[in-house]
Parts: structure tokens; sequence; C-alpha cells
């Protein structure tokens, strides 16, 4: 009869806290599906807007000047896009676990925001320390990077002389700790109780989605791993992400 308490107990706890997790997830799920609405309708009538000017203009450069709005109105659907395909994928997707080699990863990220507005004015660099096998997943890590280094680009402090973004991963049996260091315009103190909020910008530049570093945290919860920031306005910031190496686990599991 005790067992039998006991088992009814831990059931109906268990049912408790999978209720709490499914309030949070249809909370978050319709915030999302709101917001995301809101953020594709704002850029697609703008486009339709200049098409509707660009039909009646004739002067050459007011055109250009259209087809320029028009480009930058395009590039953040596409940033939003490619924000919510991460967030259905990191949500969806089963963890993989291969071989991951940080130097190639790394300047794969790099290589990807080459091209970025500004990002050729910044001084990128990083240093791995620790000769181990590390297993995760790569697909996960690089949503990771690419958020992190994406942000420290586009809150640069471009009036700074050496505008500069470091990342230092130092691996062991355990764990990766990466930390993505930047000499951008930093966050405020209130504000760092929300950046990880979906959805939340913290300066009103309108360039970002809102999205990426909920779906940092998202991807790093996902990988069982660990985020925290240090950060001061005019100094820069330093995000620090810790992210368990499943070889460690799969060798207790052999």
């Amino acid at each position: 009869t005790i067992d039998y308490a006991l088992e009814a107990y831990r059931l109906k706890s268990q049912n408790k806290e999978l209720l709490e997790r499914l309030k949070k997830a249809n909370k978050e799920l319709d915030e999302f599906v709101y917001r995301a609405s809101h953020d594709l309708r704002a850029p697609i009538a703008s486009i339709l807007g200049l098409i509707n000017l660009a039909k009646t203009e004739t002067d050459l450069d007011q055109l250009k000047k259209y087809l320029e709005l028009e480009e930058k109105s395009v590039n953040k659907l596409d940033h939003l896009l490619k924000d919510i395909i991460q967030f259905s994928r990191n949500t969806h997707l089963e963890i993989n676990s291969e071989s991951i080699d940080f130097t190639v990863l790394i300047n794969s990220v790099f290589d990807s925001h080459q091209f970025f507005e500004f990002s050729g004015n910044i001084k990128k660099d990083f240093k791995i320390i620790g000769d181990v096998p590390f297993n995760s997943d790569q697909f996960r890590l690089e949503i990771i990077l690419n958020n992190l280094i994406s942000n420290a680009i586009r809150y640069s402090d471009f009036n700074s002389e050496n505008p500069n973004l470091f990342i230092d991963v130092e691996i062991n049996k355990d764990w990766a700790t990466i930390k993505v260091k930047d000499n951008g315009i930093g966050i405020d103190e209130d504000q760092m109780d929300r950046i990880f909020d979906m959805f939340y910008r913290g300066i009103d530049d309108n360039t970002g989605s809102g999205l990426g570093l909920y779906i940092v945290k998202e991807t790093v919860d996902k990988l069982s791993g660990r985020i925290y920031v240090n950060s001061k306005i005019g100094e820069g910031s330093e995000f620090v992400v810790e992210i368990p190496n499943q070889n460690r686990l799969e060798n207790f599991l052999i």
C-alpha cells in the first residue's frame, strides 16, 4: 500500500511538472506565432508600398533609393526567416553526436560573416586550448556561434580605434567552454535579465529579429549546457557558453 501511494505521488508530481511545461510551451508558441507573423508582415508591407511608389516614378535616382529600401526590407525578412528555421530545427531535430573540430567550425562561421555590413572593420581572432576528442552537435554549435558573432558585429563600437572580436575555446574531457568577447557598445545592467527573452531587442535599432539570443539560450539548453554574460556599457560584452562533451556520456554508457 505504501509503495502504491509513493508511486501515485511520484506520477502526480511528474504530471504536474509536465502540465507546467506544456503551459509554458503553449504560451511561448502563441507569442511566437503572433510576433513572427507581425514581424513578417511589416517588411512585406514595406516592399509592396515601395513597389507601388516605383511604378509611377520616372527619376532614376529616386528609383535607386526605392530599390535600396526594398533590399533592406528583403534582408530583414530573410534574417527573420532564417531565425524561425533555426528555432524550428533546434526544437524538433534529435541531437547528433559528431567529432567537433573547433578550428574548422570557427573559421567557417567567420567566413559566413565576412560580407556583413562593417564586418571588415572588425579584427577577428580565436584561440583553442585542449587537445582532447570532443563530441557534440555541430549544427547546434553553429547556431550558437553564428548568433553570438552576428550580435557582436551588429553592436560593435565603430568609434573605437580597434573594434575586435575574440573567441576563446577551452576543451577538456567533460566540457568545452566557449567565450565570445567583443569591445562593442555593451549591454545595460537593467537589460541583462531580459536579453534571452523571445523577441526582446536591447536597443531600438530595428535591425535584428529579437530572436537571436533566445535561440542561443534554447540551443544551449537543448545541449544540456550553460550560458552566462558579462557586459558593461562602453566596454563590450563577453558571452560564456559551456557545452558538455558527449564523449563523457558515451564512454560512461559503454
